[in-house]
């Protein structure tokens, strides 16, 4: 009878650890789960932002105006400035190497499994919205200042050669006389 006891507890202690160990795995995919789907968004999102910024030469002042839809609640944006604007990816889980392609799963043998880099945006241009794949759990923002042309107004007369009020105006003096000869008035 000692021995039987000894069984069905031996069972029931398997039982519990296989339950434990189930329903850890489970929360594991739901959090990298969404963590995919927060990845794909931000992807989305950074392209259209860039497009937005490359066309219209202006930062957008929301997701929406980029043109992204239904952005998910891990992912924020803030125009700080007309030339600034900052963008954030909240993450459940760190995801230091994504394997998947054959390089990344040759990376990961060669390296031991690390990481390049433990810097998620470390290595970017500030003037342009990239996001990658790896990324530090948490709330992984970036301030990025895109390029944005603004041209100098031409209405100032000490930049047209021929005005008068320009510093070299001497110097161009019979080149604005040909092409501007005066006219004659009766």
């Amino acid at each position: 009878m000692n021995s039987l006891r000894k069984y069905l507890l031996g069972i029931l202690a398997l039982g519990l650890l296989t339950i434990i160990l189930a329903t850890y795995v489970l929360i594991q995919g739901a959090s990298a789960k969404q963590d995919n789907l927060t990845l794909k968004a931000a992807k989305d999102a950074a392209e259209k932002v860039n497009n937005y910024v490359t066309e219209k030469n202006e930062i957008p002042v929301s997701l929406n105006e980029a043109g992204v839809k239904d952005a998910p609640n891990t992912i924020k944006y803030q125009k700080k400035s007309a030339s600034e604007f900052e963008f954030c990816a909240t993450y459940k889980k760190a995801n230091q190497l994504n394997i998947g392609s054959f390089d990344q799963i040759l990376f990961g043998l060669t390296a031991g499994g690390q990481a390049a880099s433990s810097s998620s945006y470390g290595n970017y241009d500030s003037s342009y919205l990239y996001i990658d794949d790896q990324y530090k759990a948490g709330e992984n923002c970036q301030t990025i200042k895109p390029y944005i042309y603004s041209p100098e107004p031409l209405n100032d007369s000490s930049t047209d050669l021929c005005s008068p009020e320009n510093p070299d105006y001497e110097l161009y003096k019979e080149y604005c006389a040909e092409i501007n000869p005066p006219s004659i008035v009766n």
